[in-house]
């Protein structure tokens, strides 16, 4: 069955957390689930050091088959209270596909690298399994918290609905 994994940190993490890995039989499928299949949410602290590598988000265990999730593949969300901060975090060589938007990251998101990833397609680059949104989708949030110093390289971006990578302002 699939599932999905939702981290709210209640205090400070700077401990590794990794969900996935590399290596053949290390990543996790994680699709049709009615939210996002990842959160990563400050909740007025700092989460730091997550590795997200090598999922199937979106898509069933065979990699050609939709089961999108109703929200984000991977979230990254820090702007619900003061001091909240997501940073240090790697993605890495996950295929996100299907869902609302591949990598959706609002608030005070900084220093994360998101890189070897497939945004909107299978694995090999080769079907259309297009996000609804945009593959990444960077916005700041009401009160002025913006994501910066994020690097964003060497990912394939297809087939979404909408832009592959849109950084969008809020206000306040």
């Amino acid at each position: 069955s699939y599932a999905a994994v939702d981290l709210e940190w209640l205090g400070s993490s700077s401990g590794i957390m990794q969900i996935g890995g590399l290596s053949a039989g290390e990543g996790n499928v994680i699709s049709g689930n009615s939210g996002d299949a990842i959160l990563l949410n400050g909740r007025g602290q700092t989460v730091e050091n997550a590795i997200i590598q090598g999922n199937v988000i979106g898509l069933g265990a065979d990699g050609a088959t939709i089961l999108g999730n109703g929200g984000a593949g991977i979230r990254l969300l820090a702007t619900q209270f003061a001091g909240a901060l997501v940073t240090n975090t790697l993605i890495e060589g996950n295929t996100i596909a299907g869902s609302q938007f591949g990598i959706y990251a609002t608030g005070n998101v900084s220093a994360n690298i998101i890189q070897n990833n497939n945004f909107g397609t299978n694995a090999a680059g080769t079907l259309n399994f297009g996000n609804l949104g945009a593959g990444i989708y960077f916005e700041s949030s009401v009160g002025g918290k913006n994501p910066d110093n994020n690097t964003i390289q060497g990912n394939r971006i297809a087939y979404n609905q909408n832009t592959g990578i849109s950084l969008a302002g809020g206000s306040g």
